[in-house]
């Protein structure tokens, strides 16, 4: 099986995904990653598998300034079975640059990229921390991490929480500063089932510290919302898009979810204008979820059932 995401530059556009070999090899949930590279009339330029003889996939990637790219991924460690973030940059014939994994005391997964105007790099995602022998001691927290231009470290940031907590979503600001959104946990309840808001933290790109951050509360459905992109508009705003859950009761309990779409517009100091959540049908609708075409320059439903 073959999966990941897509990213555009202005005469061709990158897959960075992974291949699902399970069915072929002795490592149990193993995969490898695949970068390739297409023309706009779909022709492949070239392809590249990656494989650590472990578990690796794909999950984003960005393009840099000279049309090299920096596919960003994950790679499961032989040693503990953590998972680790891990970035490959290649030139534009598919030569590897360099490939570099970025260790945490317990796993890490980025699964967001972004660059700034000075050739860093930004990954989002989330890092394991240990929360000193409570109920669950790796619980997650929403993690960024910049590299320099040749895939060294710079920082690592990890977002106080409370519980189990994701970054989704990464865009630039226009003082070149860092948007992150995070799925911020309201409460972990028996079965730890975990109910989010969507949050966006401002981040400086030099220090990795907050500068602000805002929540927006599930003011509708009362369930969990999770930030997916986050767009810098021409007039400053910002747009957040995402995914939400709606949940149905019965005689006082919950009966089943709904996946809803999200949109969040806000000023350029983060405060919500407004706040949408969309259905395709109440009744029916499986999952619905935000995606956005930059081409377009404009939000873009899609409907998966």
């Amino acid at each position: 099986m073959w999966y990941g995401a897509n990213t555009f530059s202005a005469d061709c556009f990158y897959h960075f995904g992974g291949l699902d070999d399970s069915a072929t090899t002795a490592f149990p949930n193993s995969g490898d990653i695949l970068a390739a590279k297409f023309n706009y009339q779909g022709d492949t330029v070239w392809a590249r598998r990656y494989d650590t003889g472990q578990f690796d996939t794909g999950t984003s990637g960005v393009v840099a300034n000279n049309g090299d790219f920096i596919g960003v991924g994950v790679s499961r460690l032989p040693v503990n079975g953590q998972i680790h973030t891990r970035a490959i940059r290649y030139d534009s014939l598919g030569n590897i640059i360099w490939d570099k994994a970025y260790n945490n005391t317990y796993s890490n997964r980025a699964e967001f990229a972004t660059k700034d105007n000075n050739g860093n790099y930004y990954l989002a995602g989330y890092a394991e921390i240990n929360n000193n022998g409570g109920p669950n001691p790796k619980n997650v927290r929403g993690m960024l991490l910049k590299v320099d231009s040749l895939g060294n470290q710079v920082w690592m940031q990890k977002i106080p929480g409370i519980c189990d907590e994701y970054s989704g979503g990464i865009g630039l600001a226009p003082d070149g500063n860092i948007l992150l959104g995070v799925a911020k946990c309201l409460d972990q309840p028996e079965g730890n089932a975990i109910y989010s808001t969507i949050a966006l933290y401002k981040i400086n790109r030099i220090s990795g510290d907050t500068i602000w951050h805002k929540e927006y509360p599930n003011q509708y459905y009362g369930a969990t919302d999770v930030p997916y992109f986050i767009q810098t508009l021409s007039d400053g705003d910002i747009l957040i898009g995402g995914k939400g859950l709606k949940l149905f009761y019965e005689n006082g309990n919950v009966s089943f979810g709904r996946y809803t779409g999200v949109l969040i517009r806000t000023d350029s100091l983060g405060n919500m204008k407004w706040q949408r959540y969309y259905f395709y049908n109440e009744a029916d609708a499986e999952n619905m979820a935000i995606s956005y075409l930059s081409d377009c320059k404009k939000p873009l439903m899609m409907v998966l059932s």
